[in-house]
């Protein structure tokens, strides 16, 4: 039988449409690289938000395939604070940064594991999301959205400065996504400092 490690990877990689690039892994192991990059989804009707100075030209950001979870807490949409350790110690779990309910490539991207969320729960892992957005407006977001995974709020940045997609006087953590094996190994990892490059 396969690993929950081996499950989530080869469960993320369909996902992010990496699969052929990372064929060659079973599983993410110390020192691997994320994928490489989909197309950005398709402009939204609305503005996006004018660009920032981490904005304007990309780089890649956060922690690395084969680091260590950070030791944080986050707060869920009921008010209560929730260690990060204890999300992962049973299984798997899918870590997603958002910058908010305001932005439409973080809404899009929630929906779009709220779309494969059986995939992930059949292979074991949990999936969540992590905004600076308060507990309130988390239950908005889980309800405009349809979302049935976890929503936290990190209005203090701890949980964003930790995995390093934040940049200190921003108002919004750099959008990134880690999946945490139950170690606290991170197994996959990617993050940008354009917002609109995303897993697919």
């Amino acid at each position: 039988m396969r690993s929950h490690r081996a499950l989530v990877a080869a469960t993320f990689l369909t996902l992010s449409g990496a699969a052929i690039a990372l064929a060659h892994a079973s599983a993410f192991t110390a020192g691997g690289q994320a994928g490489s990059q989909p197309a950005a989804p398709a402009a939204p009707s609305a503005p996006a938000a004018p660009a920032t100075p981490t904005q304007r030209a990309d780089a890649v950001v956060g922690l690395r395939t084969g680091d260590k979870a950070p030791d944080i807490t986050v707060v869920d949409r009921t008010g209560k604070t929730v260690a990060l350790k204890d999300l992962y110690k049973d299984k798997p779990v899918v870590v997603v940064f958002y910058r908010g309910k305001w932005c439409p490539y973080c809404v899009g991207e929630l929906k779009r594991y709220q779309n494969s969320l059986k995939t992930f729960t059949d292979a074991g892992a949990r999936v969540i999301a992590i905004s600076p957005e308060s507990p309130n407006v988390l239950d908005e977001t889980r309800t405009s959205a349809g979302i049935e995974f976890g929503l936290y709020s990190d209005e203090d940045f701890d949980a964003a400065r930790g995995f390093k997609v934040y940049t200190e006087g921003s108002k919004v953590p750099h959008p990134g996504t880690f999946v945490i094996d139950t170690d606290g190994t991170i197994i996959f990892a990617e993050a940008h400092t354009d917002y609109r490059k995303r897993p697919d």
